[in-house]
């Protein structure tokens, strides 16, 4: 028979909708700045043996001292809240690392995938 290794898309499926999911996040964080300059930042390194993914977007005031456990603010939390959970999820299941912090009035993920 015939195999056929899906892996490598499956590995770009949990990428993408960890990206997409962070990237969604950071856009409706930034929109609620009401001080600072609105920025969001991007970096994706894939380099031999893994992937590293940056999201940094501005705030105006922290987002860990208040909400540590990242939980929505959004008014219907049975439809909302969940993608950090998966995000977390999909890294552990890749054996990757994701970690959350803030610098220079940046909340900052970084997601580090090994191949």
């Amino acid at each position: 028979g015939y195999g056929i290794n899906l892996l490598p898309l499956a590995t770009f499926a949990m990428e993408a909708y960890g990206l997409f999911n962070l990237l969604d996040n950071a856009i409706e964080a930034t929109r609620q700045n009401k001080k600072v300059e609105k920025k969001i930042i991007c970096n994706i390194n894939k380099e031999e043996g893994a992937t590293e993914i940056f999201i940094k977007n501005s705030i105006d005031q922290s987002v860990l001292w208040k909400n540590s456990d990242l939980r929505t603010s959004k008014a219907n939390k049975a439809l909302h809240g969940i993608g950090q959970q998966i995000v977390r999820s999909l890294v552990e299941k890749m054996e990757g690392m994701i970690d959350f912090y803030e610098e220079d009035k940046m909340f900052c993920v970084h997601i580090y995938l090994p191949e």
